[in-house]
C-alpha cells in the first residue's frame, strides 16, 4: 500500500449575509448587495494577505462548519452562496465547479457575530501534476494525492 499526502488547509470566515441579503433586484436584473460586496471583498483581502496559499485549481473537497451569531432558526443553505462565492472571488479556488463534495454542519451558537469554519482539499485520487513538478518529487508523492493510504500532513489555520 502507498501512501499519499492530503494537504488540508482550514480557514476561519466571518459570519456571511443570508441570501436574502447577499442579492438585490434592480428591475429585470438579479445583482449582489452592497452587503455582498463587502463580504467579498472582506474575504478576498484576508485570503490576498497570505503570501502561503495558493489556488486550487484541481477538484476539491470543501467542509463547512456553521457558528451562528445567534440562536434564531436559520436554513444552513441560506449561507451557503455567499461563502462559496467569496472564497471564489478571494482565489482559494478557480472555479466553483472544482467543488466536487461539500460537507456542511450547524453547529452550536458562536455571539456576538458568528462564524464559519472552511476545510479544503484536494481531492483523493486526483493526480496533482503541478505539486510534483514544483516539489520535484520523484515518488508519487504530492499534495493532493490518494490511493488507499492517506496521510495528513498538517492542517493550516487561517482566521478571516
Amino acid at each position: 500500500m502507498e501512501t499519499r499526502l492530503i494537504k488540508i488547509m482550514e480557514i476561519t470566515l466571518p459570519w456571511p449575509p443570508s441570501l436574502n441579503h447577499y442579492y438585490r433586484h434592480v428591475g429585470p436584473k438579479v445583482l449582489i448587495s452592497k452587503e455582498g460586496w463587502q463580504y467579498r471583498r472582506k474575504v478576498a483581502k484576508q485570503l490576498g494577505n497570505d503570501e502561503n496559499l495558493t489556488m486550487y485549481e484541481c477538484p476539491i473537497e470543501l467542509s463547512m462548519e456553521l457558528y451562528p451569531p445567534d440562536n434564531r432558526k436559520r436554513d444552513v443553505d441560506n449561507s451557503l452562496k455567499s461563502c462559496l462565492d467569496a472564497l471564489m472571488y478571494g482565489k482559494l479556488y478557480a472555479d466553483d465547479s472544482l467543488i466536487r463534495k461539500l460537507v456542511v454542519e450547524k453547529k452550536p451558537s458562536s455571539p456576538p457575530q458568528g462564524t464559519v469554519v472552511v476545510s479544503v482539499k484536494a481531492c483523493d485520487n486526483v493526480c496533482d501534476y503541478k505539486a510534483r513538478e514544483t516539489a520535484k518529487l520523484e515518488s508519487a508523492t504530492a499534495y493532493g494525492l490518494c490511493d488507499s493510504g492517506i496521510v495528513v500532513d498538517r492542517v493550516d489555520r487561517r482566521t478571516i
